[in-house]
């Protein structure tokens, strides 16, 4: 129950620092640097499992797929926001 607790914590944190950051930082620049940062953490925590990280296991072809299908949901996602934040702004969504 704790660790429920702490996680809902961390994801809530989460969104108040997008927020926060969103004033300083584009978000383009911001996701950039998550990234680059869980790159890091990933690289890490593999060197010190001692776990091969270019070694070919027949995974590779299924990981482009994997991001093929994230990019298109990432892109269809922001599609829908734009046209539900142009439904709003136009005062057509009101009421």
């Amino acid at each position: 129950m704790v660790l429920l607790v702490v996680l809902c914590d961390s994801w809530g944190l989460q969104q108040v620092t997008i927020k926060v950051a969103l004033q300083g930082i584009s978000p383009m620049l911001q996701a950039g640097m998550r990234s680059l940062g869980a790159t890091v953490l990933v690289g890490i925590w593999m060197w010190l499992r001692r776990e091969p990280i270019w070694e070919k296991d027949g995974t590779l072809m299924w990981g482009i797929a994997a991001d093929l299908l994230f990019a298109g949901k990432i892109r269809g996602s922001d599609l829908h926001i734009d046209k539900i934040n142009c439904r709003f702004r136009s005062g057509i969504g009101d009421g």
